[in-house]
Formats: C-alpha cells, sequence, structure tokens
C-alpha cells in the first residue's frame, strides 16, 4: 500500500508542475505569481522548464512543448493541448523572424 501511495503522490507532483508550467507558458499566470503563490502555500513550485530563463525573454525548447502536449493528451486534456500548440507555433514564428532580423543586421555590417 505505501509503494501505492508514493506513486499516486509522485503522479500528483507530476501533474502540478505540467498544469504550472501550462499555466505560465500560456500567460494565464506569471512566474512571479507562480512563486508567490506557492511560497504561501509553502510548497517548492516545480515547472518543467527554467521559468527565469522564461522571464528574460527566452523561449522554452519546443521538444519540452511537445513533452506536454504529449502529457496532456493522455490525460485527454485536448484544449490544453491546443492552447499549448498555438505557443509552439507563436514561439516558431518569433524565431524565425528573430533569424530574419540577424541576417538583415549581417548583411549591413557586411556592406560597410
Amino acid at each position: 500500500m505505501r509503494e501505492f501511495d508514493e506513486i499516486r503522490e509522485e503522479d500528483e507532483l507530476i501533474y502540478q508542475a505540467m498544469v504550472d508550467s501550462y499555466l505560465v507558458l500560456t500567460k494565464k499566470i506569471s512566474f512571479e505569481y507562480l512563486l508567490a503563490k506557492r511560497e504561501r502555500q509553502g510548497v517548492e513550485p516545480a515547472l518543467v522548464f527554467d521559468g527565469f530563463h522564461l522571464d528574460d525573454g527566452g523561449y522554452v525548447e519546443l521538444s519540452t512543448i511537445d513533452n506536454m502536449i504529449d502529457y496532456f493528451v493522455e490525460l485527454e486534456e485536448y484544449e490544453r493541448c491546443e492552447e499549448l500548440v498555438s505557443v509552439k507555433k507563436r514561439i516558431i514564428k518569433e524565431k524565425k523572424a528573430e533569424e530574419r532580423k540577424q541576417k538583415r543586421l549581417k548583411a549591413k555590417k557586411k556592406k560597410k
């Protein structure tokens, strides 16, 4: 029975980390809000990515988003999957725009 309880507790922690990650990634809550909320609850926050990096304008790895989508598909939480797919598309679009910008800057430097 004890082993079952440990597995259930681990599953609950994973679920909470996935949901919190989803909420931050979809900008339903900020990372700062999550930290404050978990501190008030006396619980360590857990995300499947580095929330500080995200706050600094960084991106979550696309493979991490894919893993989150797979997780929520298993739970049949398709609305969350749909939102995560939208986030993934936005990130890809932003990265491509940044790459084009960098290429234009390099081209300008070469002309000088």
